[in-house]
């Protein structure tokens, strides 16, 4: 519970211009200066404002010599891996349009024909590395902390995303090509991004115990369905590769994998 040493005055803001604070029964007590005890009146009062003005930044001076507490320390880093994440991504993201450049040709038939394919190829990457960070995010948004070992396999999602503009210009300039390593190096790299993805959050779920407060059957439900993209995504390297037998087997356990986790999903629905 927040003491009254743990007021600062950007609480009071906050309680100002949420518009929630008009109401003395919506204000909790704790962030209540002493100033107003039974009744809280119009924060837009400017005698109860310059009092809690002046209340508030007398706490902040005191918490000066306060330490910094272990509940303070997790919250940073968990706010500066969130901040990392972001930015990686949206530069990902950014870049992957960068790199449309096909080459120049005459006609109108000929401009639709050179940017058909790097277009259908950019929105593609972009749905895919967009659904990366939806599901980046849900993992972050459950978690109670970070820890080390969650801050590498973090960083290795990270590492692997922002390669995704190099990948899309290399599957670029080898489409035009019959060999295949354009699409072999693509799926790869996209496999790559679901396993780290479901590294992580079966790291933060089952052997950190980071996320406790999601229900088992649903945690393994979601980490079956991120091995299920990175499956299918590594049948489609087997087959650019021309092992077809292989593809085949591995993208029929992959689907064998999504109707599990679809059952421990609903599961999971039916116990909540």
């Amino acid at each position: 519970m927040q003491t009254r040493g743990d007021f600062h005055q950007h609480d009071l803001g906050h309680i100002i211009l949420s518009g929630f604070s008009r109401d003395p029964a919506e204000v909790p007590k704790h962030v209540r200066p002493p100033c107003q005890t039974k009744a809280y009146p119009d924060p837009l009062d400017s005698c109860m404002i310059t009092r809690c003005h002046l209340w508030g930044r007398k706490d902040v001076e005191a918490n000066h010599q306060l330490p910094v507490r272990e509940h303070h320390v997790h919250q940073r880093h968990f706010d500066r891996l969130v901040m990392l994440s972001d930015g990686v991504f949206a530069i990902a993201l950014t870049l992957s349009a960068v790199e449309l450049k096909p080459e120049e040709t005459a006609g109108a038939h000929g401009l639709v024909a050179q940017w058909a394919t790097p277009l259908l190829v950019y929105f593609l990457s972009f749905f895919i590395v967009g659904g990366v960070w939806m599901q980046h995010r849900r993992v972050l948004t459950h978690l109670r902390h970070v820890d080390t070992p969650m801050t590498l396999l973090t960083l290795a999602v990270l590492s692997v995303v922002s390669l995704m503009p190099v990948v899309i210009r290399v599957f670029l300039t080898a489409a035009s090509g019959d060999s295949g390593e354009g699409m072999l190096i693509y799926s790869l790299a996209l496999m790559a991004n679901y396993l780290c993805l479901a590294a992580s959050w079966g790291y933060a779920v089952f052997i950190g115990k980071l996320a406790p407060d999601v229900p088992a059957p649903r945690a393994l439900s979601w980490l079956l369905r991120d091995v299920f993209v990175a499956m299918l995504f590594g049948a489609t390297a087997l087959f650019s590769a021309h092992m077809k037998i292989a593809a085949i087997s591995v993208c029929v356990a992959g689907i064998a994998l999504r109707f599990v986790s679809g059952k421990l999903a609903r599961r999971a629905e039916a116990a909540a």
